[in-house]
């Protein structure tokens, strides 16, 4: 079966979609220290623009041929969960709510980049 311009620009969304996923999730479990770590399922009644925590980390990744907006959305008592032994805390309640942001702003900046890195090597 061929796909029409539109069944191809969806299927082109999708696979980008899943290799940015893939790329926080990989550099969360590279940062927080937790191979275990894995990013929740989006929740399918989402809409466009729809704010999914009290926080968000936000920034650009532009190319030739693509630009993306990645937000990092986050609440700071899920951020602590995940990011404590990051900063060689026993527990998540020994982290500060500035490390907790500071720690998303870090995994947003690190994502970008090996999103520049793929992006780059595929010569997108």
């Amino acid at each position: 079966m061929k796909l029409g311009n539109e069944e191809k620009v969806d299927l082109i969304k999708q696979k980008i979609i899943s290799i940015i996923r893939h790329s926080v999730e990989d550099r969360t479990r590279q940062h927080s220290r937790n191979t275990e770590f894995q990013l929740a399922e989006p929740n399918r009644n989402y809409k466009l623009g729809q704010v999914l925590g009290g926080w968000m980390s936000l920034i650009m990744v532009s190319g030739e041929f693509l630009r993306i907006t990645l937000k990092l959305h986050f609440n700071l008592a899920e951020v602590k969960l995940v990011a404590y032994r990051a900063y060689g805390k026993n527990t998540p309640e020994e982290l500060t709510d500035k490390q907790a942001i500071d720690f998303m702003k870090e995994l947003c900046n690190l994502s970008a980049g090996q999103l520049v890195t793929i992006f780059e090597e595929n010569n997108l």
